[in-house]
């Protein structure tokens, strides 16, 4: 009994090498996947993307950042979504899920914010880069 490898096409997967690393994201400019290739670690994080990417809950933060990335982001310079992409998805992953209301209430979400920035404290100007993107 041979077990033969079965090669299956993503629609949009998008791939980029640098630094001598391949990243891996569901789209030009969408989220990033997590895993290697071929696992079921991989197969989840691209479903999910695509999943989140179909039909974004309007009252949850990421659809404002599927909004920003289907627009006003395809408008920056190439440069500037080359350094925010990691951004937009690391705020992405940690807001993501946070109701719109919150971003409303200057107590209960800059407490939020500062633990998120707090997490690249040893890399300040990093921390500024993300708090801009944010």
């Amino acid at each position: 009994m041979s077990s033969a490898m079965v090669e299956i096409t993503l629609k949009g997967l998008h791939t980029l090498k640098a630094k001598g690393r391949v990243y891996y994201y569901a789209w030009r400019g969408g989220p990033s996947i997590k895993g290697k290739p071929g696992t079921p670690e991989f197969m989840a994080s691209y479903n999910e993307a695509v999943a989140d990417y179909r039909a974004p809950d309007e009252s949850k933060f990421r659809s404002i950042i599927f909004h920003y990335k289907k627009n006003e982001f395809q408008k920056l310079a190439k440069s500037t979504k080359r350094t925010w992409t990691p951004w937009v998805d690391k705020i992405e992953q940690y807001f993501g899920e946070l109701r719109i209301a919150q971003f409303n209430r200057p107590e209960k979400i800059r407490p939020i914010i500062r633990r998120w920035r707090g997490q690249y404290a040893d890399t300040p100007r990093a921390a500024d880069t993300g708090l801009q993107v944010l």
